[in-house]
């Protein structure tokens, strides 16, 4: 059953409950209380309280994975053109090409291509007179680094994110749990209360059988 049809049909029962004092009387003679249903209202409240926190927090993990490819895919781009350049205007140096790691392929894994990335940022000024007629000025490198600054802040942002919406995950499975135990146990004392009259159960969101 769906959560979102479970927590209507527990709601129904809890309120239909509460609002009918001959039911509740009736529940009442066989072992159930006025603490049992509050009890109840209270799980619910907390359930659906974490179904709309991890929807909220999964939301939040798909913006910030948007956020971390977008701010990724514009520094590869700028990273790329930087990198085209490079290849043209400096002759061949073994200890320029290996510091800015001009040759060879680039890295694929995020974490190494970053590293990459940054390491040529990082000893670009090595070669800027040869970039500067290609306009890659000294701010255009501070906007690079700045980029790559981004990336890595979004990467924090995006773990964080992922880390709270297994929490909520977490919370909300536990909370359903509770609420689903409370209902069988609402659904037992139910059906034995109105044995006689089991029509009556569909009132409280039980399918009568």
């Amino acid at each position: 059953m769906p959560r979102e049809e479970f927590l209507e049909r527990t709601y129904i029962s809890i309120e239909n409950v509460r609002s009918n004092p001959e039911a509740a009387t009736t529940l009442k003679q066989e072992g159930w209380t006025t603490q049992d249903t509050i009890q109840g209202l209270n799980l619910y409240q907390t359930a659906y309280g974490a179904l709309a926190d991890q929807k909220e927090k999964n939301s939040q993990k798909l913006a910030s994975t948007d956020e971390l490819r977008t701010a990724e895919r514009e520094l590869r781009q700028l990273y790329q053109q930087h990198l085209t350049l490079a290849r043209i205007a400096v002759p061949y140096d073994r200890g320029i090409y290996q510091s800015l790691e001009l040759s060879g392929t680039r890295e694929v894994k995020r974490s190494a291509w970053l590293e990459q990335v940054r390491r040529f940022y990082d000893n670009i000024n090595k070669i800027e007179v040869q970039l500067a007629p290609f306009g890659v000025t000294p701010e255009v490198i501070a906007q690079a680094q700045a980029m790559i600054e981004a990336v890595v802040a979004a990467r924090a942002k995006q773990f964080t994110a992922k880390g709270a919406a297994q929490q909520a995950r977490t919370q909300r499975e536990e909370a359903y749990e509770e609420l689903d135990a409370w209902m069988k146990k609402f659904v037992r004392a139910a059906r034995y209360a109105f044995a006689e009259t089991p029509q009556q159960l569909e009132a409280f969101g039980i399918i009568v059988k």
